[in-house]
């Protein structure tokens, strides 16, 4: 009985002792502290996706906007009557247009605009170039 005594007053003594407190804190510490950084981690990850979403819905609200502008500039009577000049030479009551002649054939000739649309993000469109002189001497050799 008295072995078995000290042998219960050995094992009071260890499980009140500081040490296995304070092992037995740190592993509850520990335990605690594996779920709550993985859920801080999935919180910073979340977090940086919420920013990210946030930031795409700002650049598709300015790019909705931008196209807001242009419909309702395509929309205006400025852009009518600019391609109504343009595509059907068209003009205003008391307007004068004039012709430039075309030196080597003779026929009038209507000169291109420098740009073909004035409207926000679509400055200086311009038609289709003529053919450069590197690709005049292609045709010219091998056509």
């Amino acid at each position: 009985m008295n072995t078995e005594r000290k042998r219960k007053n050995l094992a009071g003594r260890f499980f009140s002792s500081r040490i296995f407190l304070t092992v037995l804190g740190l592993s509850i510490l520990t335990l605690i502290s594996f779920p709550l950084a993985k859920n801080l981690s999935q919180r910073h990850k979340i977090n940086k996706e919420v920013e990210k979403m946030r930031e795409e819905i700002r650049r598709i609200e300015e790019k909705n906007s931008g196209l807001k502008e242009l419909a309702s500039y395509l929309e205006s009577d400025q852009f009518i009557e600019g391609e109504a000049r343009l595509k059907l030479s068209l003009k205003k009551n008391g307007e004068e247009v004039a012709g430039i002649k075309d030196p080597v054939s003779g026929t009038e000739k209507e000169s291109e605009p420098s740009t073909v649309y004035n409207m926000p993000g679509r400055e200086n469109l311009r038609p289709e170039k003529a053919e450069t002189n590197p690709e005049k001497w292609f045709k010219y050799f091998f056509n």
